[in-house]
């Protein structure tokens, strides 16, 4: 039997019958005004033969394959480690996580007969890990509230269930571990956009009495940490000056920083700044860029303020 040939063939391109026509279209009644008569002309190209595809690439070298040694007769059970859902299905509901631990090891080839085509490196079953995960809710606001907020589950290696939420909500709490069951208490949340909504309340008094008032408009700051940086800027418009003076740029301490419940007054009359330029009349232009902490969460707001400095009523 004489052996089969592959002839690649080339298709030759279509042909013309005709290579130029014109089609007569006419609209209208004949013999009235409205009749009109238009010719289009048509032409025809011969089509190009077909080309050589080009050779295809060469292929690559496989990947050699994984040992993976279970010192047991039984199949192992799949794992189930990670779960992700809304945080409103998390109330109360446990959901059991489950992962196969595998050691790392190095020395394949060594275990199997010579010859073996197999990568040195190779993993060994170690244990079964399974957690159960459960979650307390003591913010002030109801789980329902948060609604479609996003909550991952994700058991590790080490056996420790880590809860990690939106980047749009702020969850501070605490993780307990016992008898394979692990609680998540969520002491405060608060949704990412309330936590940047301070706003000038007052700009009063003079001289070592000047204050200013920032109030928090969605009523968080007894949960939300909060550090103060100001630039303060001054004109002496009594002395013809055009521009501002930077007087004082840096952190406002602590101890400069009052709060009752969510309104913070900075005595900003205590900080190193001239008297020229805390005086009535002068104009000013403050920022403060304030830090808003809580956990592992913070986020930064700039508040600008414009004005004269009043004469204390």
């Amino acid at each position: 039997m004489g052996a089969a040939v592959e002839v690649a063939t080339v298709l030759e391109g279509c042909n013309c019958h005709r290579r130029r026509w014109e089609v007569k279209t006419c609209k209208g009644t004949p013999g009235s005004p409205d009749y009109k008569c238009t010719e289009k002309v048509y032409r025809c190209s011969d089509g190009n033969d077909g080309r050589d595809g080009s050779d295809g690439s060469d292929g690559r070298q496989g990947r050699l394959g994984t040992l993976s040694i279970v010192n047991s007769k039984e199949p192992l059970a799949a794992d189930s480690p990670t779960v992700k859902l809304a945080i409103s299905e998390l109330t109360n509901k446990q959901f059991n996580l489950s992962k196969n631990k595998w050691n790392q090891r190095i020395g394949a080839a060594s275990l199997l007969a010579p010859g073996s085509a197999i990568a040195d490196n190779y993993r060994e079953f170690e244990q079964r890990l399974e957690e159960t995960f459960q979650i307390v809710w003591q913010e002030r606001q109801p789980i329902t509230s948060f609604g479609n907020q996003a909550v991952t589950l994700n058991l590790t290696d080490s056996k420790q269930v880590e809860v990690t939420f939106s980047e749009d909500l702020w969850v501070q709490g605490n993780t307990q571990s016992e008898a394979k069951l692990t609680t998540f208490t969520v002491n405060h949340a608060i949704p990412k956009k309330d936590v940047t909504r301070l706003a000038v309340a007052e700009f009063a008094d003079a001289g070592q009495n000047l204050n200013l008032k920032i109030v928090d408009l969605a009523a968080k700051s007894d949960v939300i940490n909060t550090q103060f940086r100001i630039k303060f800027r001054a004109q002496d418009s009594l002395h013809g000056f055009s521009g501002y003076k930077t007087e004082y740029e840096g952190d406002i301490p602590n101890e400069l920083v009052t709060r009752d419940y969510n309104r913070f007054t900075l005595a900003l009359g205590k900080l190193k700044i001239s008297d020229e330029a805390l005086r009535p009349d002068v104009n000013v232009d403050i920022e403060i860029v304030a830090t808003r902490s809580l956990g592992i969460r913070s986020a930064k707001q700039t508040i600008r303020w414009q004005g004269a400095i009043r004469k204390p009523r």
